[in-house]
């Protein structure tokens, strides 16, 4: 009887816990709901982004778009975005730059697309779901750690990192050595998920301070998510074309 008392507290107990790993009840109701208009921001962005990816991949947006013209559209979008200014009478002209954002950004992104999906087309989708448990578990780990201002501390050190990733990539550069771009691949991978735990407690903390401005903060959280699927979606790249390499000496 002891045992089965001792087992049915436990079940409790892990019920117990279950609920409060996703107790938000730390954060003020104005901040959930900034939180809420941020994601749902950054949701529509990603939509938008994936579907001019795919209309490069299905040929309906010629590539000759995709390059430098769309990365000049991109940027001058990015800073006319920021200079707006934040009023109630702007909030839908500035959401619909935003997504021309999320669109030249997905329009970038297709001739990578394409390049992965005639190593393994699966790649990319393995890619997404991998982006979406890593950018979802980093982002409750922001949101409900005790110290809401842990991570901000690591602002310093992710741009060292990105310097020391610079170094690496030219390195890379003039070299050709694989192991040079390997390495770079997982530095950046491991500062964008430094980046999502930073903007996260930003975001909060910009809101605590009176920030109402949802699509800036969204578009922070979009840039990171992009960038973390594109350094995954190269790695799993590389490593199956590798491997796919490997195979075809060892037939020969």
């Amino acid at each position: 009887m002891d045992f089965l008392r001792r087992d049915v507290r436990s079940e409790n107990s892990a019920g117990f816990n279950l609920k409060g790993l996703l107790d938000f009840s730390a954060l003020e109701k104005p901040v959930q709901e900034h939180l809420t208009r941020v994601y749902g921001a950054l949701a529509m962005a990603l939509m938008v982004c994936s579907t001019t990816s795919f209309m490069v991949m299905q040929g309906i947006i010629p590539e000759a778009f995709c390059g430098l013209l769309s990365m000049i559209g991109m940027i001058g979008m990015t800073i006319y975005l920021v200079s707006m200014p934040v009023t109630p009478q702007n909030q839908d002209k500035r959401m619909a730059v935003f997504m021309g954002v999320a669109a030249l950004m997905g329009m970038m992104m297709g001739p990578l697309l394409e390049v992965v999906a005639r190593i393994n087309p699966a790649l990319i989708f393995t890619a997404a779901m991998i982006t979406a448990t890593i950018f979802t578990c980093f982002t409750l780990a922001s949101l409900l750690s005790g110290n809401q201002r842990q991570f901000i501390y690591l602002g310093g050190t992710l741009s060292s990192l990105l310097m020391v990733n610079a170094v690496v990539r030219l390195y890379q550069i003039f070299t050709g050595s694989q192991m040079a771009f390997d390495i770079s691949i997982y530095i950046g991978l491991v500062a964008v998920c430094g980046f999502v735990l930073y903007d996260t407690q930003m975001i909060v903390l910009k809101r605590r301070h009176g920030d109402t401005d949802h699509i800036k903060h969204a578009l922070d959280l979009f840039i990171d998510a992009v960038s973390m699927f594109k350094h995954i979606l190269v790695l799993l790249a590389s490593k199956e074309n590798n491997r796919n390499t490997s195979e075809r000496k060892r037939k020969n």
